[in-house]
């Protein structure tokens, strides 16, 4: 219920629905359903802009689901971390963030839209940090669109807009993964 109501922007509504949903999970005592509800409730707080709240809930789910060794949640929780730290503008954190997100999603051998999506990712913010030389692609959500690119290839210049695409078109998955996980100096 909590879902729906937050997808039809009932967000009062979502809180609460999640919340006893916490509850319930509390009283049954399970610890993977109370970690659960602590993730939906930080992605709650995160589209409601109480990004402090997201930030704490979302770390106390990470280091929970970590404890009980679901690294598919805790990669999701990792990314969750990132976009908050982009929404700060922290470019270095969530850089680092997705990273550690792509690195547990290839070695959990996890769906590979989701690789995509965290490479894609660590392109937008190459881009955005004017490291023009390691975004090599935008990303395919939501659907590029012509003001987008111009936006990308103004924001990077036309040389090294056509470069950095260039040069991502012409990678291979393996490639394209490994130089997504190299580290980099700005």
């Amino acid at each position: 219920m909590g879902w729906i109501a937050q997808r039809w922007g009932a967000l009062e509504q979502a809180r609460a629905c999640q919340e006893q949903a916490l509850q319930i999970e509390r009283e049954r005592g399970s610890q993977h359903g109370c970690v659960t509800q602590l993730a939906h409730l930080a992605h709650l707080a995160s589209a409601s802009g109480n990004l402090e709240e997201s930030l704490t809930l979302y770390e106390e789910a990470l280091k929970v689901f970590l404890e009980l060794g679901d690294q598919c949640s805790a990669a999701g929780m990792l990314r969750a971390l990132a976009g908050i730290a982009e929404a700060k503008q922290d470019w270095e954190t969530a850089i680092s963030l997705y990273k550690e997100d792509l690195e547990i999603r290839l070695r959990i051998g996890y769906k590979l839209i989701n690789v995509i999506r965290t490479l894609t990712q660590l392109g937008w913010l190459h881009a955005r940090t004017g490291n023009a030389a390691r975004a090599t692609e935008p990303p395919p959500e939501p659907p590029p669109t012509a003001e987008g690119f111009a936006a990308l290839r103004q924001a990077l210049g036309d040389a090294a807009f056509t470069a950095a695409w260039e040069a991502g078109r012409a990678m291979t998955r393996e490639e394209a993964l490994a130089y997504a996980l190299e580290e980099t100096t700005g």
